[in-house]
């Protein structure tokens, strides 16, 4: 309300007040309810976001190719407890419906479907007996073709995850997802 409108407002009778505010609340209410958008049922397939349709469309045209992986890395210094980090990762996946979330083609159309579950194998790969050198080579080495190999958009997990044991108390984690997926988050 402008301040002319606050006065009009204060100068009103109670009973007039009561009514114009009756009203405005009627007319805010009206606009609430025609912005919403509805909830889709539970599970079902639903269509592509504008984000995915980009990465299909892309897989479409050049399969395979992995343009659209996100890498995120990490180094990890101290004891490290790696079944821990598997069940974080794993309660992560199962708390967000995006990180479980696949594409299929239904009746010609590409829609998203929530798989219920979903098992995420982390890649361990214990390069402690190599020099650091040798270890810098290969973990580089490991985690390009990691970021290049494409995914395949019908199976979820749109994500993977690596991780490099470099000593007792340093490790390297990296987490790939595609486009779709990384906007979850993680």
């Amino acid at each position: 309300m402008t301040d002319s409108t606050n006065e009009k407002a204060i100068k009103l009778s109670a009973a007039k007040k009561k009514a114009f505010l009756e009203k405005r609340l009627q007319r805010r209410a009206k606009s609430e309810t025609t912005t919403l958008i509805p909830r889709r049922a539970q599970h079902s397939p639903a269509p592509l976001t504008y984000a995915q349709e980009g990465v299909w469309y892309a897989e479409q045209l050049q399969p395979g190719n992995p343009t659209y992986n996100m890498p995120f890395a990490w180094r990890l210094y101290g004891p490290l407890d790696v079944a821990a980090l598997e069940r974080s990762l794993s309660a992560v996946i199962q708390r967000h419906e995006s990180l479980r979330t696949h594409i299929e083609l239904i009746d010609g159309q590409p829609m998203q479907v929530i798989t219920n579950a979903v098992n995420l194998s982390m890649q361990i790969t214990n390069l402690q007996h190599l020099s650091t050198v040798e270890q810098k080579n290969t973990a580089l080495t490991l985690l390009d073709a990691e970021v290049h190999r494409p995914f395949d958009l019908r199976q979820a997990p749109l994500l993977r995850s690596i991780l490099l044991q470099l000593a007792p108390t340093d490790h390297f984690f990296s987490s790939i997802s595609t486009t779709s997926s990384a906007m979850a988050g993680l």
